[in-house]
């Protein structure tokens, strides 16, 4: 194959690959729009209910499989590590203090109010 066909088949190569590529969009949280800057874990508690905690004393609770969620109003600024799920009602939550030290705060009404 002589030089030609070869640029012309890279130019066509070119032309393709910009002609069909899709715009970039940066991905934005739109809803739930929580307050926190992450979450950092989430757990299956029954059936279709879920929990997600996170930074800035964020706690979200979702009835219907993670389709929407309410937020429960942060008692702590801390930032939330991990949840431990006993039952239906009653789960822990690890929160961490920027010294490193950290609370273990307890639910016994399915995450509405904390101790």
């Amino acid at each position: 194959m002589s030089i030609k066909k070869y640029f012309f088949l890279f130019i066509i190569t070119i032309y393709t690959a910009i002609s069909f590529a899709q715009n970039f969009e940066p991905f934005t949280c739109k809803n739930p729009t929580y307050g926190a800057h992450a979450i950092n874990c989430t757990r299956w508690i029954i059936s279709q209910k879920n929990i997600a905690i996170g930074d800035a004393g964020s706690i979200l609770l979702s009835n219907d499989d993670g389709l929407t969620w309410q937020r429960i109003e942060p008692f702590s600024k801390q930032t939330f590590r991990s949840v431990f799920i006993k039952d239906s009602l009653t789960f822990s939550a690890i929160a961490s203090h920027d010294n490193g030290l950290g609370d273990l705060y307890k639910t016994l009404d399915g995450g509405l109010t904390w101790i």
